[in-house]
């Protein structure tokens, strides 16, 4: 996806990010918007846009500073997922999102977006299909 060409969908979602980034908009306003996504391409169009440098900088604001704090963002967590063929899933903690398609993801908070770095990929153990 060309930055230039993003669906409607898409800029809205990402412009509900900025907004509640600086004030205009609430937690529960984005995380709505989050969760209604109907498919896992949407999802994935986010996700590149949130992530693209062409968007915005991401920050290293976002994000708990130590293993207490994420142990205790990510057990307060809800989480919502999409199947394939675009796989894609969004963590819901008090304070932070967490949303991913398994090979980016973006975190965000009221300070900021921070982009994990590519190739974080979880565990195998944990990403393994049923056969």
């Amino acid at each position: 996806m060309l930055w230039g060409m993003i669906s409607p969908t898409t800029h809205r979602v990402t412009a509900q990010v900025h907004d509640w980034q600086t004030g205009q908009a609430t937690r529960e306003e984005l995380v709505d918007a989050r969760t209604s996504l109907p498919s896992g391409e949407e999802v994935h169009d986010v996700l590149q846009a949130l992530a693209s440098p062409l968007s915005r900088p991401c920050t290293d604001q976002a994000g708990p500073s130590g293993t207490d704090d994420w142990r205790q963002e990510l057990l307060s967590c809800n989480a919502r997922g999409w199947h394939a063929p675009h796989a894609a899933g969004l963590l819901v903690g008090p304070s932070k999102l967490l949303l991913t398609d398994g090979e980016r993801a973006v975190i965000l908070d009221d300070a900021g977006t921070r982009c994990l770095p590519s190739g974080w990929r979880s565990p195998s153990c944990c990403s393994r299909r049923p056969s």
